[in-house]
């Protein structure tokens, strides 16, 4: 056991592992823990860390269910053994597999800005009142959608914000993010529709919609946040 080094299989772990020094800053982190660290402080997960951790030299595992934007944990462990250093891992929530069967004939290579810019022109046409913060990747490739369904779930999404005072709504690429159909490795372009409060009674058709295409929303009181997979 002592000649084995387990650091790659910490490196490649798909559960979150940072080690701080007890001053909170990171002493190292793997790749999954770089990913999240880009949606949550880590002041935040010290904080954890620290509050959870056995009173005496150790390990201690916790159930506990954690969210942090997109991500979802059903347990952390929290250990040190010397007044250096404390660790925290992170056990993602499984994820329900889900079979979709998607018509290829319905994917067209699409220009998403250009689409995206009809929809929204639409919406403000039927709610001239609410103030629109938009903010695009111009550099994006053409990629294949299902422009109908994409359309639609668009229109359900904005009708949701009608006589909301403001509507923020950001495209961008994800990097480090990926998806992955068939045995194939996408990348991810996100899309988020936010604003104070928002109608959640489309939430239900929304999520049809989207179980019926390439597409994954994650559905909050005050946002959708929808992704796609980059397919050229």
């Amino acid at each position: 056991m002592e000649s084995i080094d387990f650091r790659n299989f910490i490196e490649n772990d798909s559960n979150p592992f940072i080690l701080f020094d007890f001053g909170g800053h990171i002493k190292y982190l793997n790749n999954s823990a770089e990913i999240l660290l880009g949606y949550v402080n880590p002041k935040v997960l010290y904080e954890l860390a620290t509050e959870y951790a056995p009173k005496s030299y150790g390990h201690k595992s916790i159930l506990s269910n954690l969210e942090f934007d997109t991500f979802s944990f059903y347990s952390i462990m929290v250990g040190y053994e010397d007044d250096e250093t404390i660790y925290i891992r992170l056990y993602n929530k499984p994820l329900t597999k889900q079979e979709k069967i998607v018509s290829k004939e319905l994917m067209i290579p699409t220009d998403i800005n250009s689409l995206l810019e009809a929809n929204i022109t639409l919406f403000e046409m039927q709610s001239s009142n609410t103030k629109l913060s938009l903010f695009v990747d111009q550099d994006l490739p053409m990629f294949k959608i299902d422009q109908n369904s994409f359309s639609k779930v668009i229109r359900k999404m904005l009708s949701s914000f009608k006589g909301c005072e403001n509507l923020s709504i950001d495209l961008k690429l994800l990097f480090g993010e990926y998806i992955v159909l068939g045995d194939t490795k996408y990348q991810i372009v996100e899309l988020i529709l936010k604003s104070q409060k928002r109608d959640t009674s489309n939430d239900e058709e929304i999520s049809q919609i989207v179980n019926n295409t390439y597409l994954t929303c994650q559905i909050k009181k005050d946002a959708f946040k929808l992704q796609m997979p980059i397919i050229v």
